[in-house]
């Protein structure tokens, strides 16, 4: 179960981590790594926010995590999430926003994300892609929200249904709309 929680670091304040529990979710414990993305900022969201996982058929753990440099940052695991690669860029351009990633029941990885750049929280553009070879290439690039008049998207979570349907929800502005 990745999260996120605010340290005393003085940058990069947001730090990543995988509790786990190894009896069913009656305790929890403590990773033995956390993800730290200090991209040098020392405000309330700085650092490795909101992160997203899937494990990859290989049996890594591939994470995405929000930061404030204009990219979703990625991390590997290999034993389950006890310890991670160092996080680096990943290929997915994305503004100070969170991302959606499902594992789709014929196999493939969805991604949404705001692809809109640098831009801090600029969030007018909500972006979806498919790999079939756990994200070595990406096909089906599509645009699924534009800005409206009235608002931004951001926030999407995704789910399949039974007949295949990917739903998606987002916020737009302050309404969640699907």
């Amino acid at each position: 179960v990745p999260i996120s929680r605010y340290s005393d670091r003085p940058t990069g304040r947001f730090v990543t981590c995988v509790p786990y529990s190894d009896d069913d979710g009656v305790t929890w414990q403590r990773p033995v790594d956390d993800v730290i993305v200090d991209t040098g900022g020392g405000g309330l969201e700085s650092g490795a926010c909101e992160p997203v996982a899937a494990e990859l058929k290989d049996g890594r753990v591939w994470m995405l995590i929000r930061a404030q440099d204009g990219f979703q940052w990625e991390t590997f695991s290999t034993d389950g999430g006890l310890h991670w690669s160092a996080p680096r860029h990943s290929r997915f351009v994305c503004s100070n926003s969170p991302v959606a990633m499902l594992r789709l029941e014929d196999g493939r990885l969805l991604v949404i994300w705001n692809n809109c750049g640098t831009g801090q929280y600029n969030r007018l553009l909500l972006c979806a892609a498919i790999t079939a070879d756990e994200g070595k290439t990406w096909t089906g690039y599509r645009e699924i929200a534009r800005r409206a008049e009235d608002g931004v998207y951001s926030y999407p979570y995704v789910t399949e249904a039974r007949d295949g349907k990917v739903i998606v929800v987002m916020l737009q502005g302050q309404r969640m709309l699907r």
